[in-house]
């Protein structure tokens, strides 16, 4: 855990790779007559110019002329097409910070338009603008957080649910990229993305990657601070401690802070473990004793007021 503080940043680099869109069918959604604004054009440019590359078919479509019910399409659009990849636009028609309900609107539409196309089995890639502050691009403006969460929506799914990725690229923020400038750099991105990055931003004409580095001053900080040790004769008591998490502080209690009597809680708290073995063998090999106690989420709840309102620490 000392070890795994970073913060992002974003770094300068030129893409490489090379697609090949000859013969393709790709199709863009885009969000012409959007509640707040629509997305400038954008969509249109992007099928123009992918139409110049030699795709066999680009079909442009604005998500509000789409028949809709319960929260989908009637008709899935996106599907029926057979299409290669899918270019979603609809993000940059919510540039409205001060709108509250903007974030709210944007995911329902996004999700409607997200579980059309993920069922289509194209590539899929996300376009949004102003997302992400990129210092060393040196461009200032505030962040677009009515598509932030459209970022995280999309992470979620490549790591946790596809087997495939979805292309993230948050466009130049600046009022001084046009129309044009923006669907040359969603252009750019889809010819020479890389398939090694699933996300990056776009500012002027660089392309900028996010990677993770150690926050060195918080990293200073966690080190310079004296580790937890645990009172004599005291007892510590871990809840979900039959977990991944839960062993691993229960390790770290008695072989790092001195920890003379542990119980462990969870519903399936079990003695004879397979998982609690390395465990116990620790405790007997620092003389320590180990408690097992399966017990649902009331009773820890009930641990906990009385550990809050009995004087004891947690």
């Amino acid at each position: 855990l000392r070890d795994s503080l970073h913060r992002v940043t974003w770094e300068r680099q030129k893409l490489g790779g090379s697609s090949k869109l000859q013969g393709q069918a790709w199709a863009v959604v885009t969000s012409v007559s959007g509640p707040h604004q629509d997305d400038n054009g954008v969509g249109k440019l992007i099928g123009k110019a992918l139409e110049k590359q030699g795709v066999k078919s680009c079909k442009c479509m604005d998500f509000l002329d789409c028949d809709l019910e319960g929260g989908s399409f009637v008709v899935n659009p996106l599907e029926a097409g057979g299409y290669d990849g899918i270019i979603i636009t609809t993000p940059l028609a919510y540039q409205d910070n001060n709108s509250t309900e903007a974030p709210t609107e944007l995911i329902k539409e996004f999700q409607i338009v997200m579980k059309a196309a993920l069922s289509s089995g194209a590539t899929i890639h996300v376009l949004t603008r102003g997302v992400h502050t990129v210092p060393s691009a040196k461009m200032q403006h505030e962040p677009a957080s009515a598509q932030g969460a459209v970022w995280g929506y999309c992470r979620a799914f490549s790591r946790e649910i596809l087997p495939r990725k979805i292309f993230c690229t948050d466009l130049c923020p600046s009022d001084q990229c046009d129309e044009n400038v923006l669907a040359n750099q969603a252009l750019t991105r889809v010819l020479r993305g890389g398939v090694e990055e699933e996300e990056i931003a776009v500012r002027a004409n660089v392309q900028y990657v996010a990677r993770l580095q150690p926050n060195l001053e918080l990293v200073s900080l966690v080190r310079s601070t004296p580790p937890l040790q645990c009172a004599a004769g005291a007892a510590y008591v871990v809840t979900g401690g039959m977990g991944g998490l839960g062993l691993q502080l229960a390790k770290y209690l008695l072989t790092e802070c001195a920890c003379d009597r542990l119980i462990l809680l969870g519903r399936s708290a079990n003695r004879s473990s397979p998982k609690l073995e390395p465990i116990i063998a620790i405790a007997e090999e620092y003389g320590a004793n180990v408690e097992v106690m399966q017990c649902g989420p009331g009773f820890i709840l009930f641990l906990v007021t009385l550990t809050l309102f009995g004087g004891h620490a947690m």
